[in-house]
């Protein structure tokens, strides 16, 4: 199917667009927008997800972290199918020489996410949960399950979370 633009994140003269595709598919991508000019947004960089959908991104210090989805039953690498990436942007180029790091966590989808300090928030939708990483290695520091997590927002060191299970 089309890829769906999921996720804007601005930071500084970039927009990072994440993008999913529908339904039962996973196909995704990130773009980096030069949006110095407003009038003439200029595409500087894509990486394109043959087996996974990103639902959500945040751009931090040259890194862009991305949460998605992927089949854990055909993926070599997947333990799980939610996902956070952390994928080397300098100056709005990929540069993926030095590889992606990737982090799992239960859930089919993980769908938001935030940079806090050195730890990496990221929510992963249904029977899933709020999983802390850390933000130089992507290992797992803590994981508190939720029914169905949607979305995450931080303010002043308090987390507020949109489970669809409570409301």
């Amino acid at each position: 199917g089309p890829l769906t633009a999921s996720h804007v994140f601005v930071a500084n003269d970039y927009a990072y667009v994440s993008y999913n595709t529908a339904g039962e598919v996973y196909y995704g991508g990130v773009d980096i927008i030069d949006i110095k000019d407003p009038a003439s947004p200029r595409l500087t960089s894509r990486l394109l997800y043959l087996n996974a959908d990103i639902n959500a991104l945040t751009y931090d210090n040259g890194f862009v972290f991305a949460a998605g989805g992927v089949d854990a039953e055909t993926s070599a690498t997947a333990s799980s199918n939610s996902f956070v990436a952390k994928i080397p942007a300098p100056n709005g180029k990929f540069d993926i020489s030095g590889g992606i790091l990737y982090g799992f966590q239960q859930g089919f989808n993980a769908n938001d996410l935030r940079v806090s300090g050195n730890q990496v928030l990221v929510t992963s939708g249904k029977e899933g949960s709020l999983t802390i990483y850390n933000k130089t290695d992507l290992s797992i520091e803590s994981e508190f399950p939720y029914f169905d997590l949607r979305a995450i927002a931080m303010s002043g060191g308090k987390i507020a979370l949109l489970d669809a299970g409570s409301g």
